[in-house]
């Protein structure tokens, strides 16, 4: 979901799903059909300029990949500099989670066309061994945006977690554009 702040004049990216009746479905639950994780359509905002002092990256090369010539760059995030982490929730308890990965950069656009990301360290309190994603990105066209968005096609998800391996795929289509706006009334004694 595309969510545009009225006041201080930006957009934001949630990330929620639906049934096929409109019915929203919470990660996890009960209904083992239900995803087990969520997030990943900001993923891309591991890479902002604004955050790069907050890891480290090497470039390994150049690549095809598709139809795209790409730059190939590993990243590891500094967890001491990391202000806003990812994070696990399991049996109601949240961790933050620090990543490393590998990016795929398209060389024309530097749009990133794929993104495996992994644990930068297991979690041993939890019995947190692994967590990898790999995310496929193309480009979208959402109702109401102007330009092509490069959003998560698919991700792949495997975890492990007290040596239990649990794996997930994820398809998105469907992305829309939500706006709200809510003003400040003061009380009326």
């Amino acid at each position: 979901m595309f969510h545009e702040d009225p006041i201080n004049l930006r957009t934001k990216v949630e990330e929620y799903r639906i049934d096929a009746q409109g019915r929203p479905i919470e990660p996890g639950g009960e209904d083992v059909r239900n995803p087990n994780s969520l997030g990943f359509a900001n993923a891309w905002l591991l890479f902002l300029a604004s955050d790069k002092s907050r890891s480290k990256f090497r470039y390994l090369g150049r690549q095809q990949i598709d139809e795209h010539g790409t730059f190939v760059v590993a990243f590891a995030q500094n967890s001491s500099l990391v202000q806003v982490p990812a994070e696990v929730r399991i049996q109601g308890n949240r961790m933050p989670v620090f990543l490393q990965g590998i990016a795929w950069i398209e060389e024309s656009t530097f749009r990133i066309v794929r993104l495996r990301t992994d644990l930068l360290e297991p979690i041993a309190s939890i019995g947190l061994q692994q967590l990898t994603s790999q995310l496929q990105f193309e480009d979208t066209h959402v109702s109401g945006v102007a330009s092509p968005l490069r959003l998560p096609r698919e991700v792949d998800i495997r975890t492990k977690i007290k040596g239990q391996i649990v794996s997930e795929v994820h398809r998105y289509s469907n992305y829309r554009r939500y706006m709200a706006s809510s003003r400040i009334v003061p009380e009326i004694p």
